[in-house]
């Protein structure tokens, strides 16, 4: 829908310049072909002057409106390919905050089997005050892990994603009496 809507908008402004760079004797004859399909499409002459002034005005801005669309359409089609390229590139990229967030996770994930891969000590779990409750319990020797306790590892963070999370849990806390001066 949005790249429809700059398509729509880049052949209004083509078209809108159209019309300043052109003179009359050039757009005349193209609003009075324009004028004469609305007519004829309202039933003619004799329908069009009975319908209510406020539906001729609609129909007439519309017809304005497609005029210059019409006329930026043949702007564009005059236009090498690199300017239409240029004109028409699109781009959906969303909100930024939640792409910067998805590489930072990403990036922190790919950490995390990086100590795996290289036998490496990663950094100590810093676990909330339930999770770490939940760790304690976890024997280094044992094999066994119960789905509580899985869930408080994967839920746990270390290392910088978990220092950022207490930063600015501190410096932007909800309660003001809580927050860091």
């Amino acid at each position: 829908m949005l790249e429809e809507l700059k398509k729509s908008a880049v052949l209004q402004q083509l078209g809108g310049q159209k019309i300043l760079d052109s003179d009359n004797q050039e757009l005349v004859p193209k609003f009075y072909a324009k004028y004469h399909e609305v007519i004829s499409k309202s039933g003619g002459t004799g329908a069009w002057n009975t319908l209510p002034l406020e539906t001729q005005h609609a129909h007439m801005a519309k017809m304005s409106e497609n005029l210059v669309i019409d006329l930026g359409k043949d702007a564009y089609e005059m236009m090498s390919d690199r300017e239409k390229q240029y004109l028409t590139y699109f781009v959906w990229a969303g909100c930024g905050c939640h792409k910067d967030l998805n590489s930072v996770w990403g990036g922190y994930f790919a950490m995390s089997r990086w100590w795996e891969e290289h036998k490496q000590t990663p950094p100590i779990l810093l676990a909330n005050h339930d999770n770490a409750a939940v760790l304690a319990d976890v024997a280094s020797d044992s094999n066994t892990i119960t789905p509580a306790q899985e869930w408080a590892f994967e839920t746990t963070a270390c290392g910088g994603i978990k220092a950022t999370q207490l930063v600015g849990a501190l410096f932007n806390h909800k309660d003001d009496k809580k927050r860091a001066s």
